[in-house]
């Protein structure tokens, strides 16, 4: 059986000690010639009772305020916690983009000019691997119909293609060779796609990092 007060049992015992104590001082009382004094002191002591039940249960409920103020808290810092994680992820996404994009660039630029650098295919071929790599991650995070798992795919797409037509004319031309004016521009709308692309996984980061936070801990129990 449960107390008055949420639930407690805080009053039962306390109601119990009162009931005990003013019934053996009405019986002494009625046994004695000093009915007035007992029954004063049996007031008394019944007084003390309620108020010490009464500040027991005011101690009791603030303690459970306290309680739901602390879980509160915690929920929320959890949250803010989680908030920033995802957003440290988001940006690692984008830093892989434009490893990417600059690769790549630099990859197109010096097809450009005759002769070869060193090392920018490797560097190019890699940085693109990359890209498949964080899609993968994201794809952990995100389902593919999800604003950022889909603006994710895009970018995996316009990089390989990107890629792969740089990485066609590398081995197609030779030393001396250079991309034409008509190559430099389709490499140049390739880059402009997966520009567009980077934009809209910006976008759905941004909305997806600003969603659900709350603003003060007491926020935490909302849902939004």
């Amino acid at each position: 059986m449960s107390g008055g007060d949420g639930g407690d049992g805080g009053g039962l015992v306390p109601a119990l000690v009162i009931v005990v104590a003013g019934g053996a001082a009405i019986a002494g009382a009625t046994q004695t010639n000093h009915t007035a004094a007992i029954l004063a002191f049996a007031g008394a002591i019944i007084v003390a009772l309620i108020a010490a039940v009464t500040a027991g249960r005011r101690q009791v409920r603030a303690l459970r305020a306290e309680r739901e103020r602390q879980s509160d808290r915690l929920a929320h810092e959890r949250q803010l916690q989680d908030v920033e994680h995802l957003r440290e992820f988001l940006d690692e996404a984008s830093a892989a983009f434009e490893d990417a994009h600059m690769a790549l660039s630099e990859l197109a630029t010096d097809l450009l000019s005759p002769g070869r650098s060193p090392g920018l295919h490797e560097a190019a071929a890699r940085a693109a691997m990359g890209i498949k790599v964080m899609r993968r991650r994201v794809a952990l995070r995100f389902p593919p119909e999800h604003p950022v798992g889909a603006a994710y795919g895009e970018i995996d797409q316009a990089v390989d293609a990107r890629a792969l037509y740089l990485f066609g004319l590398l081995d197609r031309l030779g030393g001396g060779e250079t991309m034409t004016p008509d190559e430099d521009t389709h490499d140049n709308g390739l880059r402009d796609n997966a520009g567009v692309a980077f934009w809209k996984y910006a976008t759905a980061a941004r909305d997806e990092a600003g969603a659900g936070v709350a603003t003060t801990p007491g926020a935490a129990r909302v849902p939004v």
